[in-house]
């Protein structure tokens, strides 16, 4: 016998190294299968969050009829919802996604909308893990980081054109950390842009993060720590010039400024800074976030790139100053999460193939949970109520409750206040909050719109609703739950 080949106890010196070979392959593989059901079940576990949340048309119904008439008219439209503004000619917002969300929605329902919302609406996050997955990741903090990128995301969610932004930032992402060809940046670069853009008018986020990212790079090469940025450079530029690709040029420029100025004034609640008190929700998740970010950056110092480094940095602040970039942010801070060093095993590399598979079937559940009966809100109530009980007129309305009635309504109905803020001048904005105080804002109501109806929010107009209330001989209740309140005249104004 070879005494030399045998040790101690009897076994092959080698055999303890194939036993660790062997546990360490088992545990990879366990991590595999575990990437795998997470990378399935987290997006469906965020879609039974998203479809809890009642969907309401406060945006969605004036987009929706804007979509059927941009669909049968071009995008270039006048008004035809508001009566104090008919006539209008209209700047083209969004209007490819409202074109899309019409179709989809006279086509499959609200069902349908919800599913493909949905779908786009978790796209975001999960395209920001395909450049970690494509080089080295360990599947726990993957499976973290995704996790929290969805419950930072959730309080902002509704379905409106903004999904379609949570896709293009995503793509965006995915662009910057794998482009290194100026060529192959403007060739993929410029029409997701482009694309995006008329989408949802939230390329300039892009813009910002690109070029940021492009100067602290050229930064770096001139003290000899960086190649030359050229890649990210075009990149920039292709996104700095899609902004005014669209049917609106640059006049979109002066629509965005003052569509945040009238949007606060009318009180808005995606345009409150993050510390506002009907935010506190999210600002606590995206202040605890920030705070396993901090720790990831600071911990993983000498590796974390620029790329990853700076869009959390300028999405941390833009959604501290509004809230509507608080999904921006929950997308942007998914790659630098993944850095969690947190877990066992061996970090795993996925093919293009495998990340795609592993997509189709997460977006297949998104579309299972999204195709159940969703919640709405009472906002259709009210409308379905008006309707029932008047052929046609005027209504003088909350803003959150317009929506709802252009969708249901329209052509027969006017309305006095959608959510298209930045259509209204500062007397129809004054005009409005007088309503919660002032009862005697009544007569310039009737000037000025001549309504055959009135559909308030009972807190937000509360001196409205109490005189009104005060004239049964001319105004019955119709519709109340206690939050929204309905009256309409008598005899009605189209009868006479």
């Amino acid at each position: 016998m070879d005494t030399d080949k045998i040790s101690v106890d009897g076994t092959a010196p080698d055999s303890d190294a194939k036993q660790t070979l062997n546990k360490t392959s088992g545990n990879a593989d366990t991590q595999k299968r575990l990437l795998q059901i997470g990378l399935w079940f987290i997006p469906a576990m965020a879609a039974i969050a998203l479809c809890r949340k009642a969907i309401t048309f406060a945006d969605l119904g004036w987009q929706l009829q804007l979509g059927r008439l941009m669909a049968a008219e071009g995008p270039f439209l006048h008004e035809r919802f508001l009566a104090s503004h008919l006539g209008e000619a209209l700047l083209p917002n969004a209007w490819l996604a409202q074109m899309l969300y019409a179709g989809v929605f006279d086509w499959t329902g609200l069902r349908g909308l919800r599913a493909v919302d949905g779908l786009l609406w978790i796209s975001g996050p999960l395209l920001a893990t395909i450049p970690v997955r494509l080089r080295v990741a360990k599947p726990i903090p993957v499976l973290y980081a995704l996790a929290i990128g969805f419950a930072v995301a959730l309080p902002s969610s509704s379905i409106r054109p903004q999904s379609f932004a949570s896709l293009g930032f995503g793509l965006a992402l995915v662009l910057i950390h794998e482009v290194r060809s100026w060529r192959t940046g403007l060739l993929l670069g410029l029409p997701l842009f482009v694309i995006w853009q008329n989408l949802h008018p939230s390329v300039p986020v892009a813009a910002l993060i690109i070029g940021a990212i492009a100067a602290v790079q050229w930064g770096q090469f001139l003290v000899g720590k960086a190649a030359r940025p050229v890649a990210l450079t075009v990149l920039a530029i292709a996104a700095g010039l899609a902004v005014f690709a669209t049917p609106a040029g640059t006049a979109i420029v002066t629509f965005a400024r003052y569509n945040a100025t009238a949007s606060i004034a009318f009180g808005a609640t995606e345009w409150f800074p993050l510390w506002h008190p009907y935010h506190r929700a999210a600002f606590f998740s995206v202040l605890a976030s920030a705070a396993v970010v901090l720790f990831v950056a600071v911990q993983q110092r000498k590796v974390v790139p620029v790329c990853e480094l700076v869009p959390a940095l300028i999405t941390f602040a833009l959604a501290m100053t509004a809230a509507r970039f608080v999904l921006f942010y929950a997308i942007a801070i998914v790659p630098l999460l993944t850095r969690l060093d947190i877990g066992s095993g061996p970090a795993i590399r996925a093919g293009l193939r495998k990340i795609l598979a592993d997509s189709a079937v997460a977006a297949l559940l998104v579309v299972l949970v999204c195709v159940f009966r969703p919640q709405t809100g009472n906002d259709r109530q009210v409308a379905v109520a008006l309707i029932q009980r008047l052929h046609q007129g005027t209504v003088f309305c909350d803003p959150a409750l317009g929506g709802a009635i252009i969708l249901d309504g329209y052509p027969n109905w006017q309305v006095s206040f959608d959510g298209r803020y930045f259509l209204y001048p500062r007397s129809e904005i004054a005009l409005l909050s007088r309503a919660a105080s002032d009862g005697g804002v009544v007569a310039d109501i009737e000037r000025t719109y001549h309504p055959a109806a009135y559909a308030l929010n009972a807190s937000r107009s509360a001196a409205l609703v109490q005189e009104l209330a005060a004239h049964p001989e001319i105004w019955r209740r119709i519709y109340d739950n206690g939050e929204s309140v309905l009256f309409v005249r008598i005899p009605p104004l189209a009868a006479r």
